[in-house]
């Protein structure tokens, strides 16, 4: 192929006449002011550090009035104040998919912003654009946060059926870690989350809070979950907290349908589930309108540091009010027993172990049928649940969803707290009773008080008598 360099400066005239000129139709040419060649992928090579390169200059009206645009041709639009070019339609460069209007993204003292988004949204990933800002990619990709000149990095991602997944990788320097972390001022919640088949919010921890939430109005942390599912479920180990809250209101609010408002667990002799913490409000608060469910469940010792606060009894919250009488028929009809609980019926709910005391529901029934409750638990395998757990964790798995359910069961519960009233009851009795007797017992001290002084004032004139009569005697002897 043959090469030829233009000299401006020199050879103006010699420029036009190569231009003319057939040898020249097929070969490369360079403009410029160095004499350097054309580059090898270049027809056309122009080339200067002072001057630009002026295309075609016309008004839209001129643009679109040209007959059979080719395929590539480029032209400056003066009514737009932009570059156009026609690929079987005119596309103007930058703009929303090439049809028209100003460019989707401009810099604005060092950000990148559009203000033309008011209807349109961003796909990245993805042409079936779902949301504002659409993000498609596989399971294993995320999204990476990163502080300019710290080597710690926050990554967000979706992994299975998880929404929003976040992972922190070693805390800022004089920052805080978290995996997923909100701070909504002024509003509702930090952070909410609604799940429909697993969880609305899933945090784990190795050495602090699997899910944190701060709020000064609200909810720390709040989640709905419906389908047998957890609102709110928080895992930690090493010392560390499942689900931790704090708030002047609400700590931890968690409610659901079918499942778990709150579930929260923690390995090792430290660890602590859910921990929740209000200076004025509720640190964790659990609610059922069913009679036969529970707000709380415990399996295993519960340990409380204050006092333990029951219903509200202000004289406006009762009515009916009347004394409590025949106490101590009551308990002379109660019959106290020694048993053990056998955990084959009940497996799953860890029932104490040794010797216990108390009452036997069906004996109760018979005497205060309104302190013997029916109830209805779900019992869960937490043991192969925690199992299943650790495994997928070792093998960076998806957690199970759920533990294995292992039976329904209905009991009979004793409200041993109304029961109370009825002991002071009784005891009140036996006092008032005890009175009386005393009272009988001091009158009868007065009477054999009495009995005794008149016994001795008898004693005291037969002596005297007993004297007359033996000094008669020795007179007659005489």
């Amino acid at each position: 192929m043959n090469h030829r360099t233009i000299f401006l400066r020199t050879m103006p005239l010699l420029l036009a006449i190569l231009l003319l000129s057939s040898n020249f139709l097929y070969a490369q040419i360079a403009i410029n002011e160095d004499g350097s060649n054309a580059d090898p992928s270049a027809m056309l090579d122009v080339q200067s550090s002072d001057k630009g390169m002026l295309v075609p200059r016309m008004s839209s009206n001129q643009r679109t009035n040209i007959t059979n645009p080719a395929t590539g041709l480029l032209v400056f639009d003066t009514t737009t104040g932009s570059f156009w070019f026609h690929d079987g339609t005119w596309q103007e460069l930058g703009s929303n998919g090439g049809n028209g209007g100003d460019a989707l993204w401009e810099m604005d003292n060092g950000n990148i912003i559009n203000t033309d988004l008011t209807t349109a949204s961003v796909g990245i990933g993805t042409d079936n654009v779902l949301a504002k800002l659409h993000v498609l990619g596989e399971v294993d990709q995320r999204i990476a946060l990163q502080v300019d000149g710290n080597p710690d990095f926050y990554e967000v991602g979706f992994v299975g059926p998880t929404a929003i997944r976040g992972n922190s990788f070693s805390a800022p320097q004089g920052g805080f870690e978290g995996g997923v972390g909100g701070d909504f001022r002024g509003g509702l919640m930090g952070m909410q989350g609604i799940g429909t088949s697993l969880y609305g919010v899933r945090g784990e921890s190795t050495d602090a809070a699997g899910v944190h939430g701060s709020s000064t109005n609200s909810y720390g942390v709040s989640g709905t979950a419906s389908n047998e599912t957890a609102g709110v479920y928080g895992y930690g180990d090493n010392a560390s907290v499942g689900v931790k809250g704090e708030s002047p209101s609400t700590g931890v609010f968690g409610s659901s349908t079918g499942y778990i408002g709150v579930l929260g667990t923690a390995d090792g002799g430290n660890g602590i589930g859910v921990y929740g913490r209000s200076p004025s409000g509720v640190g964790v608060f659990g609610y059922t309108a069913n009679p036969a469910s529970h707000a709380g469940y415990f399996v295993g010792n519960v340990m409380a540091n204050g006092y333990f606060i029951p219903e509200p009894n202000n004289p406006s919250a009762r009515q009916g009010e009347s004394t409590l009488a025949n106490g101590m028929q009551i308990i002379a009809q109660l019959r106290p027993k020694s048993y053990r609980y056998s955990n084959g019926q009940f497996r799953g709910v860890d029932l104490p172990k040794g010797t216990h005391y108390g009452l036997m529901a069906q004996d109760l029934e018979t005497v205060l049928p309104q302190l013997v409750q029916e109830n209805s638990t779900v019992l869960y395998d937490w043991e192969k649940f925690d199992r299943d757990t650790e495994m997928a964790r070792a093998l960076e798995e998806p957690t199970p969803n759920e533990p294995d359910v292992l039976q329904t069961i209905t009991y009979q519960a004793i409200n041993y707290t109304e029961l109370i009233p009825i002991v002071i009851a009784g005891i009140q009795e036996q006092q008032t009773n005890l009175q009386g007797l005393e009272q009988q017992n001091a009158a009868l001290q007065t009477e054999v008080n009495t009995l005794k002084q008149a016994n001795e004032e008898l004693k005291a004139t037969l002596q005297s008598l007993a004297r007359s009569v033996q000094q008669l005697q020795q007179q007659n002897s005489q």
